[in-house]
C-alpha cells in the first residue's frame, strides 16, 4: 500500500489530506482535480497559487494514476470499489469542498480549554495558519463566542461547521502577541485578521472598561470563622490553630458585577488560598461551574479538602515563595504574569519578610475571577484568572483558608462595589488627523454625562463624528474635562474617581488613507486638430484637480479647469508612416485637505497627414488627387502629369500592348475606368470627372468580358466603341 495515495476531506481541519505523499494538508476550497487532456491520468491544482503569469492554477500533482487513489478507510476507488476515472476526479473535488452533510468529520469541533493558539497569515495573505499545524483559506472561517470563550467556525450563513472551540480570548494571539481588549475586541480582531481587512485593527465594540468602583472601599463587617479559624491575639484579623484545610474565613457581603472586587492584606509566608465561595441562593439557583460537590457552600471550612466551598481560589505556599495553585469547583485558569514574575520583585521580598502585601479578588471587566497583587504601589497585576466568565445572576462572598498556623490575613477585607449611580465607563480616543488627539470619547451620552458631572459641569456632552474614522460612528464628548487636539496618546496615569483609565483607541484612518484616490483610467486616443473634452473628475466629490505635463504643446491648445480637459488636439509634426502618432502623459493630481494623489492619463494623438510619395522619372503627382500607393503604382483617383510637353506635329502614342498589359487587367467591376488627356488648365481633380479634361482617351468596364474605348472632348463624348474582351485593345 505505499504506492497507494489516501485523499480525504476532513472538516473540523478544515483541509484535505494527500496521506503517503509529500503535499501537505491543503484548505478545503483550494483543490480542484480534472482529467489529463492526453492520457487517463488526473491532474490535481491548487486554485489559490499561481504561476509566474498570475493566471495559471500552481499543480501538485501532474499525472496521477486513478489506481493509486484511495479513501479514508483505505479502499481503493478504481480496483475495490469500482469507479471510473470520472468518478475519481469527483471524489477529489468533493473531498476539497466539504460541509456538514457530506462525510469526514463530526464537525462539533476540537476543544481548546486550556490551550494557547497563535493565528498569522502566510507570505501571500491567502491562507490562515496556527501554531498548532492547521491551515485554512481566507474568508472561510470566522470567530464567534460562546459561553465567553471563543469558537472558530466555517463562514457561512448556518455557521454550518466547527473547527474549534472554547478557545479563551486570553490565550489568543496574532503574530505572536497577545491581542488587547475584552471578548468582543479579540473575536474582532481575529475576524480583520480571517478576512484580511483594509486596516491594521478594527473598531473596539467591548473595550476593557474602567469601571466606577468605589476604590476606597467598605470595610466588611461581622465575617465567618470557620472551623479551625481564629481573630490571633494582635493587628491581624484572621489566622488558624492548626494546619490542614479545616478553617475559613467568609464574608458576609458579596459582589455580583464585573468590575466589583474586595481587597485586603496578607502577611508571613505560608500556605493560604483565597477566592470566591457562591452564597447558598447563588448555589442553590445552579449558577456555579464544574463540581458542585465542591462548589457547596456548606462545605466551606468544614471538610478537609482545599477544593470545598471554592468556586476558584488561587494559593501561595512557601515553596515557590509564591504563587502555587488552584482550587475550586473548576479549576480552569489562564496563568498571568503576575504568576510567573512574582520572583524577585519588592512584593514577594516583603512578604517573605513578614510584612504585609495587598491581595485583590474579584470579577474582572468582563466576568472573570481574578487574583491580583498590588507592585509597586500603582498597579494591580494578576496572577490567575478563571478561563470561563461567571454568568449573569452569580453573588459571591470572600473565602480565605489557612493551610498552616504561620500565615495571617493581616486587615480587615474591603469590599468595592460599583456605584449605583454610575454607568460602566468605556472610555476611548481618537486620532484625528494625524498626530492629533481627542478624549475622552464615549459610546452612550451617559457615560460622557456622568464623566462631565464627575468634573464640575453639569452632566452635559456634544456629538462628534470625525471624517477619519470608517464607521461614521456619533461619539459623545463631555462638556468639562475634554481633551481636543492634544498631542500625546493618554495613558494609564490619567485617573477617574481614583481609577486609572484603560483606554481604547478609536480606529481611524492616517492622512495617507484619506487623501483622494488616485486617477486611473484607459489611455486617451484623439485624431490630430480634432476636439478635446475630458472630464477626470466626477461631479459631487471633495477635492480640487490640477494637471502637469500641459507646459508647451499642449498648453497652446487645451485648457483645464474643474477636473476637465478642453480644446483642441495638437497637430502632429511628419506624416502618418514615419509618424503615426504623438504620446503626451499628463500629470492628475487631485488634492484635498489631508494630501495630494498624483495619476497618469496617456493622450495619444493621431497622425492624419499622409505620407508625400514621389512618382518615377518623367511624371509629376498632382498634390490634389488621391495619394500614390507607391512610386509606380496610382490609387483611385490618382492623377499624375507627363512632365515631357508636346510640341506641334508631335504627339503620344500609347501603345496596344501597354493597354492590354497595363489597363485591361485592372478593369474589374462596374465603375473602372483609366483616363488618359489634357487636363482643363485649373482643373480640380479632388474628385476626378471626365469634365475636368479639355481631350481625354478612357477604358471602361462594361461586363466580365467586355470594355468600352471612348473618347471625350470638352466633357463631351465623342466616340464609344464596344470590344468584347478584356484581353485585346481597341489600338
Amino acid at each position: 500500500m505505499s504506492n497507494k495515495l489516501k485523499i480525504y476531506g476532513d472538516i473540523d481541519s478544515a483541509s484535505i489530506y494527500f496521506l503517503n505523499s509529500t503535499v501537505d494538508p491543503k484548505p478545503m476550497g483550494t483543490i480542484i482535480a480534472s482529467l489529463k487532456s492526453d492520457e487517463d491520468r488526473i491532474v490535481i491544482q491548487r486554485t489559490d497559487r499561481f504561476l509566474n503569469d498570475g493566471v495559471t492554477f500552481r499543480t501538485i500533482f501532474k499525472r496521477l494514476n486513478p489506481l493509486r487513489v484511495c479513501n479514508k478507510n483505505s479502499e481503493e476507488l478504481v480496483t475495490q470499489l469500482g469507479y471510473t476515472t470520472q468518478q475519481v476526479i469527483d471524489y477529489i473535488n468533493e473531498q476539497a469542498n466539504l460541509d456538514a452533510n457530506v462525510t469526514g468529520g463530526d464537525g462539533s469541533g476540537t476543544d481548546l480549554v486550556g490551550e494557547t493558539v497563535c493565528f498569522s497569515l502566510d507570505a501571500t495573505s491567502t491562507s490562515i495558519l496556527l501554531d498548532n499545524g492547521n491551515h485554512f483559506g481566507v474568508n472561510t472561517i470566522k470567530a464567534v463566542e460562546n459561553g465567553g470563550s471563543i469558537d472558530i467556525v466555517s463562514i457561512d450563513a448556518s455557521e454550518t461547521i466547527t473547527h474549534f472551540t472554547n478557545l479563551d480570548a486570553a490565550n489568543a494571539c496574532i503574530n505572536g502577541a497577545a491581542i488587547s481588549g475584552g471578548l468582543n475586541d479579540v473575536i474582532n480582531t481575529l475576524n480583520e485578521l480571517f478576512t484580511v481587512g483594509a486596516f491594521e485593527s478594527v473598531v473596539i465594540s467591548d473595550p476593557y472598561a474602567t469601571m466606577v468602583a468605589d476604590v476606597n472601599g467598605v470595610d466588611i463587617v461581622s465575617p465567618t470563622y470557620i472551623g479551625n479559624g481564629i481573630d490571633p491575639v494582635g493587628a491581624d484579623v484572621f489566622g488558624a490553630s492548626s494546619s490542614g484545610a479545616l478553617n475559613g474565613y467568609l464574608s458576609t457581603e458579596t459582589i455580583d458585577q464585573a468590575g466589583e472586587y474586595f481587597t485586603f492584606d496578607i502577611r508571613v509566608e505560608g500556605t493560604i488560598g483565597f477566592g470566591l465561595v457562591h452564597t447558598q441562593d447563588s448555589y442553590d439557583d445552579g449558577y456555579y461551574s464544574g463540581s458542585a460537590t465542591y462548589a457547596n457552600p456548606a462545605t466551606f471550612g468544614t471538610s478537609n479538602s482545599s477544593h470545598y466551598g471554592f468556586q476558584f481560589s488561587h494559593w501561595f505556599h512557601p515553596t515557590p515563595n509564591g504563587s502555587w495553585t488552584n482550587y475550586g469547583a473548576n479549576t480552569s485558569y489562564s496563568m498571568r504574569a503576575g504568576w510567573s514574575n512574582f520572583n524577585g520583585t519588592d512584593e514577594q521580598a516583603d512578604w517573605l519578610a513578614g510584612n504585609p502585601i495587598k491581595v485583590r479578588v474579584g470579577l474582572d471587566a468582563n466576568g472573570f475571577i481574578s487574583i491580583e497583587t498590588l507592585r509597586d504601589g500603582t498597579d494591580w497585576v494578576p496572577h490567575a484568572r478563571t478561563s470561563y466568565p461567571s454568568v449573569e445572576g452569580v453573588e459571591y462572598r470572600l473565602g480565605i483558608k489557612m493551610g498552616d498556623t504561620n500565615v495571617r490575613l493581616h486587615t480587615l477585607p474591603k469590599v468595592h462595589l460599583l456605584e449605583p449611580a454610575a454607568p460602566t465607563m468605556y472610555f476611548r480616543y481618537i486620532e484625528s488627523p494625524d498626530d492629533n488627539f481627542h478624549y475622552p470619547l464615549f459610546a452612550t451620552e451617559e457615560e460622557a454625562n456622568y464623566y462631565d458631572l464627575q468634573n464640575g459641569g453639569a452632566g452635559a456632552s456634544t456629538v462628534s463624528v470625525f471624517p477619519d474614522e470608517p464607521t461614521f460612528t456619533q461619539w459623545y464628548q463631555p462638556t468639562n474635562g475634554y481633551t481636543n487636539n492634544g498631542t500625546a496618546v493618554p495613558t494609564n496615569a490619567i485617573l477617574f474617581e481614583g481609577n486609572p483609565i484603560n483606554w481604547t483607541e478609536i480606529t481611524s484612518q492616517t492622512n495617507a488613507d484619506l487623501v483622494p484616490p488616485a486617477f486611473t483610467a484607459a489611455d486617451l486616443t484623439i485624431d490630430e486638430l480634432a476636439s478635446v473634452n475630458y472630464q477626470t473628475q466626477q461631479q459631487d466629490t471633495a477635492y480640487t484637480t490640477t494637471f502637469s505635463g500641459l507646459e508647451g504643446v499642449l498648453d497652446s491648445v487645451i485648457d483645464s479647469g474643474g477636473g476637465i480637459l478642453s480644446g483642441t488636439a495638437p497637430e502632429v509634426t511628419g506624416d502618418n508612416v514615419a509618424n503615426p502618432s504623438d504620446t503626451y502623459t499628463i500629470g492628475v493630481h487631485r488634492t484635498n485637505s489631508y494630501g495630494t494623489s498624483t495619476g497618469n492619463l496617456t493622450l495619444i494623438v493621431n497622425n492624419l497627414t499622409a505620407p508625400v510619395i514621389t512618382p518615377i522619372t518623367g511624371f509629376t503627382h498632382n498634390a490634389s488627387s488621391t495619394a500614390l500607393i507607391d512610386s509606380d503604382t496610382m490609387d483611385d483617383g490618382s492623377v499624375v502629369a507627363m512632365d515631357e510637353n508636346l510640341l506641334d506635329l508631335e504627339r503620344l502614342v500609347i501603345l496596344k500592348s501597354f493597354v492590354e498589359a497595363n489597363i485591361l487587367p485592372s478593369l474589374t467591376q462596374a465603375g473602372d475606368k483609366y483616363i488618359i488627356g489634357a487636363l482643363n488648365t485649373g482643373a480640380d481633380v479632388s474628385s476626378l470627372e471626365v469634365a475636368d479634361y479639355d481631350v481625354a482617351i478612357v477604358w471602361e468596364y462594361e461586363t466580365a468580358s467586355s470594355h468600352t474605348f471612348k473618347f471625350y472632348k470638352d466633357g463631351g463624348l465623342q466616340q464609344n466603341i464596344v470590344i468584347n474582351s478584356m484581353t485585346q485593345s481597341f489600338c
